[in-house]
């Protein structure tokens, strides 16, 4: 009872008597952090990665916890933030929080971030960081498979699928229309697979 009593009396207090004050972040101070990334010789993938959380936290106005884990032998697809939980669009990405600190009742919440049209924009980060992790995936697939990486990318999705529509008899203009070909490129996209391994 008595531990009730003194977070209600905690909670009625203002949060600056309760923590030091912490100093905000300012765009400038970002744009420098962000090209100081730059400049370290970290791998590109961590690079990235570390571009697209700095940048969805401060541009989602984040807490820590509602986009990371606490440790490796904690996370819980569940509750904590996976590459599910972001859809991304033209000029945008919705963001879903699962685990809100300040709700009681258990239901998630969905941030809509825009682009920012700057060198620190939270869309254009998360999409590169997107874009990388796939190649890094595919290509291990490929290699796993046993193809050569030398012959297959990320666009070979998009050769791929251009080679099975047409091999399955659709007209060159609905494959022009579905691959949003504005000229006769498709034709090229087109073509006869190796055989396997």
């Amino acid at each position: 009872m008595i531990k009730l009593l003194v977070q209600g009396v905690e909670r009625s207090m203002p949060a600056a008597h309760l923590k030091p004050k912490r100093q905000p972040i300012t765009n400038e101070m970002l744009g420098q952090m962000l090209s100081q990334l730059d400049r370290d010789h970290k791998p590109s993938h961590d690079r990235l990665m570390l571009k697209a959380a700095i940048t969805l936290g401060f541009f989602g106005l984040l807490r820590v916890s509602e986009f990371t884990v606490p440790n490796q032998h904690g996370f819980n697809p569940d509750q904590h933030f996976t590459a599910k939980d972001i859809t991304m669009r033209k000029d945008s990405m919705v963001v879903v929080i699962k685990k809100l600190k300040t709700d009681q009742r258990g239901e998630s919440c969905q941030i809509n971030i825009g682009q920012t049209h700057t060198k620190c924009c939270p869309h254009l980060a998360m999409q590169r960081y997107l874009a990388r992790a796939l190649r890094l995936i595919l290509h291990h697939l490929i290699c796993w498979c046993g193809y050569s990486t030398k012959l297959y990318n990320t666009h070979s999705l998009r050769i791929g699928a251009a080679t099975a529509v047409a091999r399955s008899g659709l007209p060159p203009a609905t494959i022009k229309n579905l691959g949003r070909w504005r000229s006769e490129a498709c034709k090229v996209y087109t073509r006869r697979p190796l055989t396997q391994p």
